[in-house]
């Protein structure tokens, strides 16, 4: 039993691999365009311009009553990354563990289509999360908690503390992810789900977890990192294709 799992994970594997990483990469296809550049600094100055109105915005919420603020704090937990990694994680394992040799073409075809998308959701959450934490310790910032002692820009760095561990805000990675996988796999309410997603992140200030530079340096850097992944993985043909001229790539069928 334990080595027919095994094959059965060695084939998927394989098949996985020779539809991604196996292909040659298109050179014509520019994974970073000029764009982003300009996005990304003018992204880092809004982000600097927000830290001024970090503390009224932090005394605002806190002291203001609120049903769309009440509301906001009671769905914060909508983006907690595990909410969708681990059901990303047991489809791939699952899939894996599929008996390849009884499925015809047409099959293989849907499980290696339906381990890739679970693949590109859990790899676009976990990455984003994981650098976003390591810059945490880095920078070091109090959350709001620590406003009254020290007000809203005192930094710690590599005090591996989760009151000094601030910015970005991890939520609002995992939000900026999810919006941008949404768009991807559908792009009809592309714009309304980077939107609403973008409402979830912002809900952490109003739960007076981060401050709005914080949420806003998340959500952008889950959104872009995502972004670039897929670029990069039509680049390869594998999973989105991506016509010249466009941002967003398009998922294949």
């Amino acid at each position: 039993m334990f080595d027919d799992t095994a094959l059965n994970i060695s084939v998927t594997a394989d098949k996985v691999w020779m539809r991604s990483c196996g292909r040659r990469r298109n050179n014509s296809l520019i994974i970073w365009p000029d764009e982003f550049t300009v996005f990304v600094v003018v992204a880092a100055a809004f982000v600097f311009l927000a830290g001024h109105f970090d503390s009224q915005i932090s005394l605002h919420m806190r002291h203001t009553n609120s049903e769309f603020y009440a509301f906001l704090r009671n769905v914060t937990d909508a983006v907690k990354a595990h909410y969708y990694l681990i059901p990303a994680a047991l489809i791939m394992v699952i899939i894996s563990s599929c008996d390849w040799r009884c499925r015809n073409l047409q099959r293989q075809k849907l499980l290696v289509r339906s381990y890739e998308r679970a693949a590109f959701i859990f790899v676009a959450i976990l990455v984003p999360g994981i650098i976003v934490n390591i810059i945490k310790q880095c920078v070091g910032r109090g959350r709001p908690r620590t406003f009254d002692e020290f007000g809203a820009y005192i930094f710690s760095p590599f005090e591996f503390s989760h009151v000094f561990q601030s910015f970005p805000s991890g939520h609002s990675a995992t939000a900026g992810s999810i919006g941008m996988i949404i768009a991807l796999y559908m792009p009809a309410i592309r714009w309304p789900a980077l939107i609403v997603f973008s409402f979830l992140g912002f809900a952490r200030v109003a739960a007076n977890a981060h401050y709005l530079s914080d949420v806003i340096a998340g959500y952008l850097i889950g959104a872009m990192m995502t972004l670039v992944f897929a670029r990069w993985l039509a680049s390869r043909s594998a999973m989105f294709r991506l016509m010249p001229n466009e941002l967003f790539p398009v998922l294949k069928c």
